[in-house]
């Protein structure tokens, strides 16, 4: 995919890079560049990755960040809002998603309809059915002029605060007990650590691991790979 940009970078080519990633279902680095805190026009394509991978929670508290930001754009705007609007549907506040649903479709109407086709059609299709809104109207139609472009469904490995640091360790180059003295834990629990890290990448050596931790951004070269030592305790 060429050379990643790096947090240095322009805003419009970090957005660029951010959004094609979430269009290839790379969620885990659109994730990783928000965190990088280059710039806050990152965190509307991470909420939409956070919400097409299930984590509800996350998508909301990046989108409610995001939303109050005043150099929001409009096109940034409706899609927060449809983050948002996506999550209280599915926890079922359905007059809140309908009322900002309604909102998101007003504004869409703005020349913004394409923004309706990176979530969920069924959702889509479920909130314009409670609206009485024409899902035609928003780039929804049905058959092939409504085809799919763009992945609605993406994954998201999702490390606790220990499984990173001792991710952080290996990716340094560290041994079990080196990771254990460092932090002032048993060799057993970092071993744990490295099991459950090993699992959640679908891994089997430090080798394999770091490989897939490269290629999802879980450590981004410009982070140094070094946990506070207090994050295996007791947490």
């Amino acid at each position: 995919m060429g050379a990643r940009p790096g947090p240095g970078a322009h805003p419009v080519l970090l957005r660029a890079h951010a959004d094609l990633l979430a269009v290839i279902g790379e969620g885990n680095q659109v994730v990783a560049l928000a965190e990088t805190g280059a710039t806050s026009r990152l965190l509307p394509p991470a909420a939409r990755a956070r919400l097409l991978a299930g984590d509800n929670s996350g998508a909301l508290a990046v989108a409610g960040r995001a939303i109050r930001d005043a150099a929001v754009t409009p096109r940034d705007a409706l899609e927060l809002q449809l983050v948002i609007s996506m999550v209280q549907l599915r926890s079922g506040e359905l007059d809140d998603a309908r009322a900002r649903f309604a909102q998101a479709v007003d504004v869409g109407r703005q020349g913004l309809l394409a923004t309706f086709v990176l979530f969920r059609r069924d959702e889509m299709l479920d909130l314009c059915r409670q609206t009485g809104t024409d899902p035609r109207d928003l780039g929804l139609a049905d058959g092939p002029a409504g085809a799919r472009r763009t992945r609605t469904s993406v994954s998201i490995v999702r490390l606790t605060k220990r499984e990173r640091a001792v991710l952080f360790g290996l990716a340094a180059g560290a041994s079990p007990i080196a990771i254990a003295a460092e932090h002032g834990v048993s060799v057993n629990t970092v071993r744990t650590q490295i099991r459950k890290v090993y699992r959640k990448l679908d891994a089997t050596s430090r080798a394999s691991a770091l490989a897939r931790t490269g290629r999802l951004g879980l450590i981004p070269p410009e982070v140094p790979r070094k946990a506070p030592t207090d994050v295996l305790r007791g947490a």
